[in-house]
């Protein structure tokens, strides 16, 4: 004897032909248009007024033959978004369909989680029996992203104080260059004039000298002719012959004049006399 079919339960559908279950469910879509369609509010539980109560007959199944059942989770613990937590998603099944107020806040939870921004790059959902799970690929690529900003931020200060040392060693440089100019431009100056002063000191030196020689050789020349002049007078003479004494006043004729050996005797210099 074949089994009866046992009928669906209020407020769900059975899977039409062709159409696959979606994690061992059927699709919300019709089940929330099965509760509307009995009566139910989407935010109340229980059908409207002037329904007939339908009894209860066993344990809910679905239409499939699985009990759903929700898995042991404390109210208000966050719920991992994945496409592995969204396949295994079940919901109770209640007199009128799933229970609104579990949808309701699993949907609410869903979206507040999905509204926030993601901070690192999503890595692939499957991993391999081989890969690398997908928080260490995560990890990774944040990692990876932080060592680019790290190196550019490095590599941008690194050219920025290469560029101050090079602007502040031309300053350098050109001021060094500045001041060599102008210490070889003051010392050519100071020498130039000092060349200058010596050669004209050397041209007075010289015409003194001019002078000095010039003063000795009259002097010499002055000195031989009174040594000449000394000389005559100091050579011997004949006895003149017995004349009478001439008269008392009558001066005594000389050859040379004795004013020209006083002017010869005051004018000679030191070197002469050596």
């Amino acid at each position: 004897m074949a089994a009866r079919r046992r009928p669906a339960a209020p407020g769900l559908h059975p899977p039409r032909r062709g159409e696959a279950l979606r994690g061992g469910r059927p699709r919300r879509r019709g089940a929330a248009a099965a509760h509307r369609a009995a009566g139910g509010h989407p935010r109340l539980r229980g059908p409207l007024r002037g329904r007939r109560r339908l009894r209860r007959r066993g344990p809910r199944r679905h239409p499939a033959g699985r009990r759903l059942t929700v898995p042991a989770r404390p109210r208000g613990a966050p719920v991992p978004i994945d496409p592995a937590a969204l396949r295994s998603q079940q919901f109770r099944v209640v007199f009128r369909g799933y229970d609104v107020e579990e949808v309701d806040a699993f949907l609410d939870r869903l979206e507040e989680q999905l509204a926030r921004p993601a901070e690192v790059p999503t890595a692939p959902e499957d991993d391999g029996p081989g890969g690398l799970p997908g928080r260490a690929v995560r990890t990774l690529l944040h990692a990876e992203q932080m060592a680019e900003q790290v190196l550019a931020e490095a590599t941008a200060e690194a050219t920025a104080v290469r560029t101050r040392a090079q602007e502040e060693a031309e300053a350098i440089l050109a001021d060094a260059r500045a001041r060599a100019a102008q210490l070889t431009a003051g010392a050519h100056l100071r020498s130039a004039s000092e060349v200058d002063e010596l050669v004209a000191r050397g041209r007075r030196l010289r015409a003194e000298l001019d002078r000095l020689e010039e003063s000795e050789r009259r002097c010499r020349e002055e000195l031989h002719g009174w040594l000449d002049a000394h000389g005559r007078l100091r050579e011997p003479r004949p006895p003149a012959p017995a004349v009478p004494e001439p008269p008392a006043r009558t001066p005594v004729q000389r050859d040379t004049p004795l004013p020209a050996v006083r002017r010869v005797v005051t004018t000679l210099p030191m070197s002469a006399v050596r």
